[in-house]
C-alpha cells in the first residue's frame, strides 16, 4: 500500500483499519452541531481495487486533486456530490 507521503507494507491477509472523526468534541460549530466517529476495515489485498482507487475517482470528478485530503470545511456539496457520496459508502 502507497500513497504520497509514505509506504506501509503489508500482506495480503493483514487487516487494515481506518478511523476518522468529524465536527467539533464541543459541539461549538452552529452549522454543524454533532460530533462523530466513522471507520472502515479492509483486508489489504482488497484496499486499492475497493477503496482507494474509487475514492480518488471520487476526488478526481470533484476537481480534487486525488493525492490530497478532502475535508468536507473546504468543499462546497451539491445534490450531485452528496449522491456520488452516498453511492460510495453504500458500496
Amino acid at each position: 500500500m502507497k500513497d504520497n507521503q509514505s509506504s506501509l507494507l503489508t500482506n495480503q491477509d493483514d487487516i487494515l483499519i481506518f478511523i476518522d472523526e468529524t465536527g467539533h468534541e464541543g459541539l461549538q460549530q452552529p452549522n454543524y452541531p454533532v460530533f462523530g466517529y466513522g471507520g472502515v476495515s479492509i483486508l489489504s489485498r482488497d484496499y486499492g481495487k475497493i477503496l482507494a482507487d474509487p475514492w480518488r475517482a471520487l476526488k478526481t470528478s470533484f476537481g480534487v486533486n486525488s493525492q490530497t485530503p478532502l475535508h468536507g470545511s473546504n468543499f462546497k456539496f451539491g445534490k450531485k456530490e452528496m449522491e456520488e457520496f452516498s453511492s460510495f459508502f453504500q458500496k
